[in-house]
């Protein structure tokens, strides 16, 4: 998505030239004069600053303005500008390669252009762009959900959801994916249900490269033994299989990813003892696109380390797994997978001072640094009550730390919570507050502390799910009474 400054966007015209000198041949330039044609910030220029693009167009004035996300780090960002023919750019008289030369924008800039006759000084400011709000899309109605769990997808920057349908007899309760055209949402192939029939209700989903969607779930119909794990994709025109019951055994709690080689990983815990496995043990198994190997354990986990809520994220180049461990007391587990090995980033932690932890939820995502984020709730606090709270793995010092204060809400109230991170690296943390209703907290960067709970609707909620978009917008989702789906999306006001 490109944010348009001002109108006259000539982007077309002149997107493949990228040097100051000779930028353009304006056949309506006949006047001589140096001119810029128009100017931005680019993503594809800007790599881990910015995620978006953001061009300023006009044919009139010489004093520009182009407002960035108030994460955006100024002090190093690279320009791209089109001028009229035989212009060359400086800046304190140092010659500026559009696409290439890096400049501090924290204070105006003056470029300065001239084609040896004519000359041109144009002033370019960056502002503070308004701060993103969240906002409503249509509500699903079509059908009611058991369960369900809401990704965006890494390449079209929209959300899908895959969720067990809601029907009175259980063998009836397929799967079903939608996503968000942009106007409402619909459905991924039919919308009989993309199961052959009863599921689980732990699933999950993932994409490939081309942003191809898998999904994974407890199988109860197309398999030898009830609740083994079938994994499906979407080809453009149709449902296939990947794998139908892939474990050697029952399966529940789902997390499904690709892992650095491109092969595709199924983390499941053994619901019952099977294939070698323990009963509650982490099992994986590994597609490579023809077959599947199964049973497969992290190295350094041990049969007895009892597991649930499993979470796996693949960022830039390495697979983390986190995962809640239900052994006295009560911890959680990260592991990081890369260059076909496991190392062990965490290994049964709970916070000092912490009697235990609370099995009702876990999540992690990590940044594009390899930091890794972790929302888990424990009684350090206050042994009566668990309080969620959100720690740090900082990759650079191997160090962990708390993210803000602890939330001060009891989990025996809100239930449910939600992790993502933005790619500002910034942690985003969704729940329901005392009233049950859906709120979102973020870190203040200034004042490292947690945000004012955002309401997104003054109604009860349940299943609450948060993800960001490469672009750096988001999207919540959560179930009302009777299983309708409400989605909010975080994303910069309309003009």
């Amino acid at each position: 998505m490109k944010h348009l400054l001002k109108t006259f966007l000539f982007l077309a015209a002149f997107a493949g030239f990228m040097t100051a000198c000779n930028n353009s041949d304006d056949p309506n330039n006949t006047s001589g004069e140096a001119k810029l044609i128009s100017f931005g910030f680019y993503a594809a220029d800007n790599q881990g600053v910015l995620f978006q693009d953001y061009v300023v167009s006009d044919s009139t004035s010489t004093s520009w303005t182009i407002n960035l996300p108030a994460e955006v780090d100024k002090s190093k960002l690279i320009a791209r500008f089109v001028t009229t023919k035989n212009d060359s750019v400086t800046i304190n008289g140092v010659g500026q390669v559009s696409g290439v030369t890096v400049n501090n924008f924290t204070v105006p800039v003056d470029y300065y252009l001239t084609d040896g006759t004519n000359n041109t000084r144009y002033t370019i400011t960056v502002g503070k762009a308004s701060a993103y709000t969240w906002s409503k899309l249509s509500s699903f109605t079509a059908d009611s959900a058991i369960c369900f769990t809401m990704k965006v997808n890494p390449v079209t920057n929209t959300p899908y959801i895959l969720y067990k349908e809601d029907r009175a007899t259980s063998t009836d309760q397929k799967a079903a994916l939608i996503k968000w055209n942009g106007t409402d949402w619909e459905y991924v192939g039919a919308s009989a249900g993309l199961s052959a029939g009863r599921i689980g209700s732990y699933l999950d989903l993932t994409f490939d490269a081309t942003g191809k969607p898998y999904v994974a779930y407890p199988d109860y119909m197309t398999t030898t033994t009830a609740q083994k794990a079938t994994v499906r994709f979407y080809n453009g025109t149709d449902w296939a299989d990947a794998g139908q019951g892939i474990t050697a055994g029952a399966v529940t709690y789902t997390a499904l990813s690709f892992a650095p080689d491109n092969s595709l990983m199924l983390f499941n815990v053994n619901n019952a003892a099977a294939g070698g496995l323990a009963k509650r043990e982490l099992g994986y198994s590994v597609y490579n696109g023809s077959a599947w190997t199964t049973s497969n354990t992290i190295t350094g986990r041990t049969a007895d380390m009892l597991t649930y809520l499993p979470v796996a994220k693949l960022v830039n180049g390495a697979l983390y797994v986190g995962t809640f461990n239900q052994v006295a007391p009560s911890s959680f587990s990260v592991y990081k997978y890369q260059n076909g090995a496991w190392t062990t980033i965490a290994d049964k932690m709970i916070e000092a001072g912490a009697t235990n932890s609370n099995l009702r939820d876990f999540d992690m995502d990590v940044d594009k640094d390899g930091n890794i984020f972790i929302a888990i709730a424990d009684n350090a606090s206050d042994a009566a009550v668990y309080k969620p709270r959100v720690k740090k793995y900082t990759a650079a010092t191997q160090t962990w730390s708390n993210v803000g204060d602890i939330i001060n809400v009891s989990l025996d109230d809100i239930r449910h919570f939600d992790l993502a991170v933005s790619p500002y690296g910034i942690p985003y943390l969704m729940y329901r507050n005392a009233n049950q209703y859906p709120v979102i907290i973020s870190l203040d960067t200034d004042t490292q502390q947690w945000t004012s709970e955002v309401v997104l609707e003054q109604v009860e909620a349940d299943d609450l799910w948060l993800d960001f978009a490469p672009n750096g917008e988001a999207f919540a989702t959560f179930s009302k009474t009777g299983g309708s789906l409400t989605t909010y999306k975080y994303a910069a006001p309309a003009n």
